[in-house]
């Protein structure tokens, strides 16, 4: 029980949790198609207006892009303000390319089919670009997570 590690065909190395499956693989040849797992990360939201109060987060895979492919807010206790959440170049810089000016109501919202007039399903983030979430003002008494999956590149 628990997770395992399963050497690859292809030379890689993977993380079998029993109950979620490949969380993870690592290594393998360049010469053969590298398998990539989708992976998310679960962020706290914070009450805090300006570029990058709600959250900023840099791909934790050094020296290497990401592609989002989802981003998820779950808001528990709503707020009347707005969020808006992108690929930005640093983490105090405000970015809408994939949820622009979302109203932060009690509820679950994604970058398909909440995504505002400037928001997109996917977005690539390239190394050292961070992916910042901006609350349109001090959002007090605001609960809930962003959840991000993306795709090492």
């Amino acid at each position: 029980m628990g997770t395992n590690i399963r050497q690859n065909v292809d030379g890689s190395a993977s993380f079998v949790d029993d109950t979620l499956g490949e969380v993870a693989r690592v290594g393998g040849s360049s010469a053969s198609a590298a398998y990539r797992s989708p992976i998310t990360v679960k962020v706290a939201l914070a009450i805090t207006s300006g570029g990058g109060g709600a959250f900023a987060w840099t791909p934790p895979v050094s020296n290497q892009a990401v592609i989002v492919t989802s981003v998820v807010a779950d808001i528990t206790t709503g707020v009347a303000q707005t969020i808006s959440i992108g690929v930005a170049a640093n983490a105090t810089t405000s970015s809408a390319n994939l949820i622009d000016t979302l109203t932060m109501t009690t509820g679950v919202y994604d970058n398909i089919t909440n995504k505002g007039a400037g928001g997109l399903p996917t977005r690539k983030v390239a190394v050292g670009q961070y992916v910042t979430g901006t609350n349109s003002a001090t959002a007090t008494g605001l609960v809930g997570n962003v959840y991000i999956t993306y795709l090492p590149v």
